[in-house]
């Protein structure tokens, strides 16, 4: 599931965990809990129009050349989703809009 990008590399870790805990398939658990990955870009720009509305500082720092900035804001969108964001599909969206203007 990880390598088809249907859940995080993190999600998988725990998901290791609860399947050694309990006699239900991952599938299962991943259906049951929620846990898909969030891969779908009008949801990520949502999150990330968020981050970046709440995020003036950090948005004019990036933009005057603080471009490991970006890690942070990814992470921020992290939270918001409960870990469950795509990041390299966040990680474009992000640089999109902050090279975009918006935000």
């Amino acid at each position: 599931m990880v390598e088809k990008r249907r859940i995080t590399t993190n999600t998988g870790k725990d998901l290791l965990e609860q399947v050694q805990e309990s006699d239900r398939r991952p599938q299962e658990i991943v259906a049951a809990d929620g846990l898909t990955q969030v891969s779908d870009e009008g949801e990520l720009q949502q999150m990330a129009r968020a981050v970046l509305s709440e995020s003036a500082e950090q948005v004019a720092a990036y933009r005057a050349g603080k471009a490991t900035l970006i890690g942070w804001f990814v992470g921020q969108v992290m939270r918001r989703s409960g870990g469950k964001a795509d990041p390299q599909k966040t990680r474009a969206v992000l640089e999109e809009m902050l090279k975009g203007g918006q935000g």
